[in-house]
């Protein structure tokens, strides 16, 4: 029952952040406002929206752990290291990007190549997201149908149909909030869970 209420309540919380961006976004929702926020985010709100994703669950929860279970210290140069270098590249390359008249890679594309390169760049990103984006379902439900007692489609139905609510109703305002809190839990969970590990390690 507590996972459930636990759910629900993520659940609405993440909804009305995307009503909270609506809100914000007014009559400009079908434009700028909803594609980009107005371009309106510190470096420091997208900052902790990417880290989000990197803190998922299928991401850092499972896959980052069942490395180290398998190969121990050494799974930091499988995942860890080489995703700091990634990370450690684009903000550099990212001050290079100041001057650009963009917000997303498939624009800066179009800009050099035209528009039918810039179409085949956005189709290429949207199929690699959904993907990303239905093994992140997938993972979570799994995990939460035993403590839920819920099957597992319900459960991806559940989760998609909360992610596609605020998205549609926010645009990336309302994404980049819900990544904010998604941060938050998920650091705080790690945390935690650190810190029950040394408690094991030194009892």
């Amino acid at each position: 029952m507590g996972t459930w209420i636990a759910f629900i309540g993520y659940s609405a919380l993440a909804i009305w952040l995307g009503a909270r961006a609506a809100r914000r976004a007014g009559d400009s929702a079908s434009g700028a406002d909803f594609w980009t926020a107005g371009r309106g985010l510190s470096g420091l709100e997208v900052g902790v929206s990417l880290s989000a994703g990197f803190l998922s669950i299928s991401w850092s929860c499972v896959y980052a752990v069942q490395l180290f279970y398998w190969y121990g210290l050494g799974a930091l140069w499988l995942m860890t290291i080489p995703w700091l270098c990634a990370l450690g590249g684009i903000y550099w390359l990212s001050r290079r990007y100041h001057g650009l008249d963009a917000f997303s890679q498939p624009e800066m594309v179009g800009q050099r190549f035209g528009r039918r390169a810039r179409r085949m760049v956005a189709l290429a990103l949207a199929f690699v997201f959904l993907a990303w984006a239905g093994a992140e379902i997938y993972v979570a439900s799994n995990l939460l149908a035993p403590q839920m007692g819920a099957p597992r489609w319900l459960l991806v139905l559940l989760i998609t149909s909360v992610v596609g609510v605020y998205s549609v109703m926010g645009g990336f305002r309302a994404v980049v909030d819900t990544d904010k809190l998604q941060y938050g839990i998920v650091a705080l969970y790690i945390l935690a869970m650190a810190w029950l590990a040394q408690r094991g390690l030194l009892t």
